[in-house]
């Protein structure tokens, strides 16, 4: 194997593993710093993202990056906006001679001393992480060469991405479930309810209020954190206060009671 190519999958598995050791809010400026370090002639990096129909920067090496990223914000355009509903690479390797992006490409080239970039879609089969743009201060001489290292990075910053993702649901979800069985607990303590009729009563104080299942299960676990555990319960009923306003949960009628 050549050297210089050993070298490069030394330096892309340290990446990968670097990716998935630091802790998930670091992912986003850890990705841009390995960028710096792996491409050649990149100078500063920077990932956007579109939220709420508006470009976002989420990590940047440097002020001039985020500075382009403004600008492609202010003027809606730029190669990370392109980048986000494209299937490969969008690269200018001469932003002196660009046209695509009229207003953009003078001002980085001209006033922050960008003169080439190369910006890569972030994306995995079911989510899109938005865009890694590299910026180079000199001109990019093997465009292919470049796009290629760009995108080997961009698979292990989507894995990293994809992984985080996937643990902070699965982290949420857990809490959730926490919560509702807290919630239900309380129900069947107080109210005499059992689980399936705590669960379902949960349900219905859900769907009628238009509310996540466990926001209103943590109102009424946190009811229970009063100095005084006993003071939400009267003759058998629960006060608790449930979207800004006291509910009272009657417990439901005993099966088979006659009237």
């Amino acid at each position: 194997m050549l050297p210089d190519l050993e070298r490069q999958l030394v330096a892309y598995a340290d990446a990968a593993r670097d990716l998935h050791e630091v802790p998930s809010g670091q992912s986003h400026q850890r990705s841009v710093e390995l960028a710096t370090r792996l491409v050649p002639g990149c100078v500063d990096a920077g990932i956007q993202r579109l939220h709420r129909r508006a470009a976002e920067t989420l990590a940047a090496t440097s002020g001039l990056c985020q500075q382009a990223d403004l600008r492609a914000r202010d003027l809606a355009r730029g190669p990370g906006l392109d980048a986000f509903g494209a299937d490969e690479a969008v690269v200018s390797a001469d932003l002196r001679a660009e046209t695509r992006w009229q207003g953009w490409s003078s001002y980085v080239a001209e006033e922050l001393g960008f003169v080439a970039v190369v910006s890569v879609p972030l994306r995995s089969a079911e989510h899109s992480f938005g865009a890694l743009t590299l910026y180079f201060a000199e001109l990019i001489a093997n465009p292919d060469q470049i796009v290629a290292r760009t995108e080997a990075l961009a698979i292990h910053v989507v894995l990293a991405l994809a992984c985080n993702n996937t643990i902070e649901h699965q982290t949420v979800a857990l809490e959730n479930r926490t919560i509702i069985g807290q919630a239900q607990g309380v129900l069947m303590t107080h109210l005499g309810m059992t689980p399936d009729a705590a669960f379902e009563y949960l349900q219905r104080l859900s769907q009628n209020g238009n509310r996540k299942l466990a926001v209103v299960a943590a109102e009424i676990v946190n009811s229970m954190g009063r100095k005084d555990a006993t003071a939400g319960f009267t003759d058998g009923h629960m006060q608790t206060p449930l979207g800004g306003r006291t509910t009272v949960i009657h417990p439901p009628a005993a099966e088979g009671h006659q009237g």
